[in-house]
């Protein structure tokens, strides 16, 4: 499926940065009204900032602007095929023990079965949001009551769907409405 320029998607903007001050960076990407969620990673990435809603032309826009920063090493879009995936509610993907423990998976995928491994990842309840971004690759975003829930997760059911090769997965630092974990709505996780 090919990207749409001019139809809405979402888009996950990951950042690596030599900044010892990583919330300071994410008060930056704030300002873009775009955003719609931003979070401190622990891996490969330092943030991640989720976009809803939004032209593939803007996100490219505002990862030229986020590169040029200073204390940005490296900035890329993953952007969404449009319809996708799915986003569901918190309630439904393990946040019912308190405030959750999160992280971004990033799956490499049999690329003819796509649609398959979504279907199978929407069974799984702490993956609150599930989006195709490439030939081959899905972004998950996991929701559970601990850690050692969300390893459960990613070794006993995400590595068990049929038609994944790989997972790299990036634990979130901090609980939902923190400087390390912030959301444009109200203050919630998403």
């Amino acid at each position: 499926m090919a990207h749409n320029q001019h139809q809405p998607s979402s888009a996950f903007v990951l950042i690596t940065s030599a900044s010892p001050d990583l919330k300071e960076l994410t008060e930056k990407l704030r300002d873009f009204s775009e955003v719609a969620e931003t979070a401190i990673l622990y891996g490969q990435y330092d943030i991640v900032a989720i976009l809803r809603d939004v032209e593939e032309a803007r996100v490219n826009e505002m990862v030229q602007t986020v590169s040029a920063w200073p204390q940005v090493n490296f900035a890329h879009a993953e952007i969404a095929e449009v319809g996708s995936g799915f986003l569901r509610p918190l309630a439904s993907a393990g946040t019912e023990h308190g405030s959750p423990t999160e992280a971004l998976v990033e799956m490499t995928v049999d690329a003819d079965q796509g649609e398959h491994v979504l279907a199978q990842l929407h069974e799984v309840a702490e993956v609150a949001e599930a989006r195709v971004v490439g030939e081959n690759r899905i972004l998950c975003w996991l929701y559970g009551p601990s850690k050692e829930s969300i390893d459960r997760a990613v070794m006993e059911k995400l590595r068990g769907v049929e038609g994944v090769f790989a997972t790299s997965t990036y634990l979130v630092v901090g609980a939902p409405g923190t400087d390390y974990r912030w959301s444009r709505a109200a203050g919630s996780a998403r």
